[in-house]
């Protein structure tokens, strides 16, 4: 081997740079076949939320205050419940039911908001590993 007079193979430079090295610990693995892995990211990326029962009560809910709308406009302003005038229970109705309906309408859209990144948040960290791992063009993969 050809040295120069400091002890240093021909060829090699001395950099002066103010890095710190770590060193790393050692880590356990599992060899994972690529068809496996592939599975796994096809089977996380199609994982789908279930029906919502919030989505359901909202809709139904906004339903009958819409209904309860139309009567309260349509009714004769005579008729009465009771001592109560038959358009403030109408009024009443349709009030407690739109409220509801947009709650729950509110609490379905983003349960289905969490659940959906989720399953978005597990792929990007695969597709993350991926990227370490791959092996470069033209390489056999040994």
């Amino acid at each position: 081997m050809n040295t120069k007079n400091d002890g240093r193979p021909a060829g090699f430079t001395t950099l002066s740079q103010d890095i710190e090295l770590s060193i790393l610990s050692k880590t356990r693995g599992v060899a994972m076949l690529e068809s496996d892995w592939d599975y796994l990211k096809t089977k996380v990326a199609n994982i789908r939320t279930p029906g919502s029962v919030f989505h359901t009560l909202g809709a139904v809910a906004l339903s009958v205050a819409g209904s309860a709308v139309l009567v309260a406009l349509t009714l004769p302003p005579a008729l009465a419940i009771g001592t109560v005038p038959a358009h403030f229970v109408c009024w009443g109705v349709a009030a407690t039911f739109g409220v509801a309906g947009a709650l729950c309408l509110i609490f379905s859209s983003q349960q289905k908001r969490t659940l959906i990144c989720s399953a978005d948040d597990v792929i990007v960290e695969m597709e993350r590993v991926e990227r370490r791992y791959r092996v470069p063009a033209g390489s056999n993969g040994n």
